[in-house]
């Protein structure tokens, strides 16, 4: 396709390139091509990289769609030993410099002045926050929510990744089904912990997606991903079936709600102990999590009944958490409690009182992400 509607700065040698004009092939007279996805998707064609030595092009995503554009060598050319580039969010920019074996990647590239000027600056453009390196841990927006006992999606966001190399954004919202085999690293199972992730391609040739792994911090990751984020976890108690849960929160903390019977979220049923005895949440807890919410059914047999409440490991004979009724017996009184747990996921538990029982049920999570 004939360059002739490419719109040239001569003293900067800046090509606006948009989707009408796609694909692409840039000229020797080209230097930074602005790439306009607004009214659809771009394929720009390098020129064979033998021949064009020492040429270097600048490449930049202008606009704020989801529309991709895709950086393609010659014949056997490679970018950095990957057959594509993808630019994926606004502002994304690199620059490609040949040398015999192909394009190598330059991370200098040129870019527009405040004043309209190209300037060459080191990295990325200070104003452009989603490019610059986020700080470590950060993450935001990337909310996971429940579609379908099989199903879950990760939001628009942005987070770094778990070894701190790469930022993942995500442009628009990406579906991971377990029972799909591309979208996991594992079978499925029951009575699985499955960690949902936010995968990437530090190449930029694949746009980052949700993936599920039985591993919070070592995903087996599909080919053409090399990096990752952990966004979420979910709990299948039958093979393939997420139990339902509502996820809140923006930051590194993230509750999650479950909305399941109660039979299914039972921690202990008419526990009996007179003694402090341990309460296992791992069946409906993560091992992420370092806190939940529960609520309790206690039925008191005397007046003089009490219920207690620690965590395992705690020597404490009288806890924070205890409940006395004090009432004509028998009575029984429901109520809400939350705590910390230790990566075992145990409280402690005991009545007094002999036939008094306590039930408890797991109605929340907080997840550390």
């Amino acid at each position: 396709m004939s360059n002739m509607g490419a719109q040239v700065t001569e003293e900067s040698h800046v090509t606006t390139v948009t989707a009408a004009m796609s694909p692409y092939a840039p000229s020797g007279w080209d230097r930074l091509l602005m790439l306009d996805c607004t009214s659809g998707a771009i394929t720009v064609n390098l020129p064979p990289a033998a021949e064009s030595m020492p040429k270097r092009f600048d490449f930049k995503k202008i606009d704020a769609t989801a529309n991709t554009a895709t950086i393609m060598p010659d014949g056997s050319d490679t970018i950095d030993g990957a057959i594509s580039r993808l630019l994926t969010i606004q502002w994304q920019t690199f620059g490609a410099l040949a040398i015999s074996i192909g394009w190598a990647v330059n991370y200098s590239p040129m870019l527009l002045a405040a004043d309209g000027e190209v300037s060459a600056i080191k990295g990325v453009a200070a104003n452009d926050s989603r490019l610059t390196a986020l700080p470590v841990g950060y993450i935001t927006g990337m909310k996971l929510t429940w579609i379908s006992v099989t199903q879950v999606s990760i939001s628009t966001g942005s987070a770094r990744d778990s070894a701190n190399s790469l930022n993942v954004v995500l442009t628009s919202a990406d579906t991971a089904d377990v029972s799909v085999a591309g979208d996991r690293d594992f079978a499925p199972g029951v009575n699985q912990w499955i960690f949902v992730h936010a995968i990437a391609d530090s190449a930029g040739v694949n746009a980052p997606r949700a993936f599920l792994s039985l591993s919070s911090t070592a995903p087996t990751l599909p080919a053409g991903y090399d990096k990752f984020r952990r966004v979420g976890v979910v709990r299948a108690i039958v093979a393939s079936t997420f139990l339902k849960v509502s996820q809140t929160g923006a930051g590194r903390d993230r509750r999650y709600q479950y909305d399941e019977e109660r039979a299914v979220v039972q921690a202990l049923a008419m526990g009996g102990s007179i003694v402090y005895a341990p309460v296992s949440l791992a069946t409906l807890v993560p091992p992420t999590a370092r806190r939940c919410e529960m609520i309790f059914g206690f039925n008191s047999q005397t007046a003089s009944n009490v219920m207690s409440i620690r965590p395992t490991g705690s020597t404490v004979l009288v806890p924070a958490v205890t409940i006395n009724i004090g009432l004509a017996a028998p009575e029984a009184i429901n109520g809400y409690m939350a705590m910390d747990t230790d990566t075992a996921q145990s409280i402690d538990y005991k009545v007094t009182g002999a036939a008094s029982t306590l039930d408890i049920y797991v109605m929340a999570y907080v997840d550390e992400v």
